[in-house]
């Protein structure tokens, strides 16, 4: 029953990042948020208990990998199509300059994932290290994008938890670095 637990947790991730996703392009901040910080706490939530209750499997290592894939796949096209909204409205050079860069993140992403497919040691990269620098930094400017969006009350508790995420895991942190 614990494993159960443990696995809908990690499961519910996904809807919880395309809900908040959904919200945040239509701009409901405040429940765009509230999915949002669950969808990180799920991210918490199921590691902890999985190794508490001692029911840590390698079909749950593998659904809490490619959740936290799956949502960066899911906020970063999201915060694209939101900035895309205001990139319209910005001077021709500007627009230019931040369509370019855009770009080259694209780009980047695409070398990377075609690097990671084809090359087993740039796949272990990405599996250790990769996905905590891609993923975690650009779901993380995501989060903070909708939470400046309510107000410095939901901000300030965002970044709150990253810097105690940050204070517990540092150990865990230093093998990124």
């Amino acid at each position: 029953m614990r494993l159960i637990i443990v696995t809908l947790i990690t499961l519910l991730r996904l809807p919880l990042a395309v809900a908040s996703t959904w919200l945040f392009i239509h701009n409901e901040w405040l429940w765009s948020y509230l999915c949002f910080m669950s969808c990180v706490a799920t991210d918490v939530v199921d590691g902890k208990l999985a190794r508490r209750w001692n029911v840590v499997t390698q079909f749950g290592e593998q659904a809490d990998l490619f959740s936290d894939i799956a949502m960066f796949y899911v906020y970063v096209p999201g915060a694209l199509y939101c900035a895309g909204r205001f990139i319209v409205a910005l001077p021709p050079q500007t627009r230019t300059g931040i369509l370019v860069l855009m770009g080259m993140g694209v780009v980047g992403l695409a070398a990377i994932i075609t690097r990671v497919a084809i090359s087993r040691e740039l796949r272990r990269w990405y599996i250790e290290k990769g996905s905590f620098w891609v993923g975690t930094s650009s779901v993380a400017l995501v989060g903070l994008w909708v939470s400046l969006n309510l107000g410095w009350w939901a901000a300030s508790i965002l970044v709150g938890y990253g810097a105690v995420a940050i204070l517990t895991n540092l150990e865990k942190i230093k093998k990124f670095l």
